[in-house]
């Protein structure tokens, strides 16, 4: 859906598409790949999530990101990291948010998946 977003809401949308990431290194989420001081509420993603690097069903990369009442119910994959809601949370907070989507990766992959 969004590819970066700072600065901004992002609410009540959702992905049903598989979205793939076949860059090295690159950040995929089912919304948005890479986010910065923003928040994300109210969405869902229900296609599979692919990244040759990190992966979230929610956003890929996550700094100081706020996610709310959002939900995963796809399978996520990163070669990197993966995340049922964010690959990778820097100083972000995710609350009332679930991921039931199965999370793999490569052996170096590590993978978090929760409910909060």
């Amino acid at each position: 859906m969004f590819g970066y977003n700072e600065n901004s809401t992002i609410a009540m949308c959702s992905n049903n598409e598989l979205i793939r990431g076949e860059s090295a290194g690159e950040s995929v989420g089912g919304i948005a790949g890479e986010d910065k001081n923003g928040t994300i509420k109210y969405c869902y993603n229900n296609g599979n999530i692919s990244a040759d690097g990190t992966a979230g069903g929610i956003v890929g990369v996550g700094e100081t990101t706020i996610i709310n009442a959002c939900y995963n119910l796809a399978g996520v994959t990163g070669t990197n990291l993966a995340g049922g809601i964010i690959g990778e949370a820097k100083s972000s907070q995710v609350k009332h948010s679930y991921s039931t989507g199965i999370i793999s990766g490569t052996s170096n992959t590590r993978r978090n998946s929760r409910i909060i």
